[in-house]
């Protein structure tokens, strides 16, 4: 039983030492966007055993007991190699082993003909999109694009970004000989904003308030 306190409070205070580690080397909202600052920090306190880094770190006491050296300075050196892996697991969770970034209705949808996404950039930071689908009209000779959502990060809106996101996708649309149309009502007040702003814009754009969304 002492031993495996001992190795419970063992792994307890590693785990400290890493979580001080990462809090210090995440940069700040100073140091880059704050929006992803927020993001990493997010991501990294979501919780974790950090088995990872202190394995590394158990690592550099085993080698500096083999050394005969001091275990504190060889873990101050190892730190920033256990943060890393940290990182770089973090990194992988969000982007390669959920579920939802490996969903096969979502991967053939991006990769059809009949889907299109814009996107609105700040730098290299997202800050809105618009995705929109082609529906073949089997009455007419041409398809219809409809919009099935369009999003702008809070602290961009009101500043012209969803104007240039439907702007795009008229532009799109047209290259590709489709009408563009606008799937919810309440967007009319976007249309509103494209005339004001001297865009010609189709009928069918105009009038969209009528077009339903059934999904």
């Amino acid at each position: 039983m002492t031993q495996v306190a001992s190795l419970a409070e063992y792994l307890d205070a590693r785990r400290a030492e890493v979580e001080r580690a990462l809090e210090e080397f995440l940069p700040t909202a100073s140091q880059c966007p704050p929006i992803v600052a927020d993001a990493m920090r997010y991501s990294i306190a979501a919780g974790g055993k950090r088995l990872r880094p202190m394995l590394v770190l158990a690592s550099a006491d085993a080698a500096a007991s083999v050394l005969d050296s001091d275990p504190d300075a060889a873990r101050a050196l190892a730190l920033p190699a256990a943060c890393a892996i940290e990182m770089i697991h973090t990194y992988s969770l969000i982007h390669d082993d959920l579920p939802a970034m490996d969903d096969d209705y979502l991967r053939r949808l991006l990769a059809s003909d009949t889907f299109i996404a814009v996107a609105a950039f700040e730098g290299i930071t997202p800050i809105g999109a618009v995705a929109a689908y082609v529906l073949p009209k089997f009455e007419q000779a041409r398809s219809e694009v409809y919009i099935y959502d369009l999003a702008v990060h809070e602290q961009h809106r009101r500043k012209g970004v969803a104007t240039a996101l439907i702007a795009e996708l008229k532009k799109i649309a047209g290259e590709i000989d489709r009408c563009l149309l606008l799937a919810r009502s309440e967007w009319q007040s976007e249309v509103a904003r494209l005339e004001a702003a001297g865009w010609e814009l189709p009928s069918c754009l105009k009038d969209s308030g009528s077009s339903n969304r059934t999904s």
